[in-house]
């Protein structure tokens, strides 16, 4: 039986994509939530956006999803 490594997050990089702007910001591997500036928001408008998590090593992985603003 092999015991998986564990994963040592450097860094985070989260980009919000609406159609006509993008916001990217990139954070410290400690960090656990993030504000978005309510001037990027607009309401009733769906934006993407995707979270890559970024290893000591340099592997990545990426989720992605989206929101709607009430």
């Amino acid at each position: 039986m092999t015991t998986p490594a564990a994963i040592d997050i450097a860094g985070y990089e989260v980009v919000i994509e609406k159609t006509t702007s993008t916001s990217s910001t990139k954070l410290p591997g400690t960090t656990t939530s993030v504000t978005v500036p309510p001037e990027f928001l607009q309401p009733g408008t769906e934006y993407g956006f995707e979270v890559l998590a970024i290893d000591r090593s340099g592997n990545q992985t990426i989720t992605s999803t989206s929101f709607v603003t009430q």
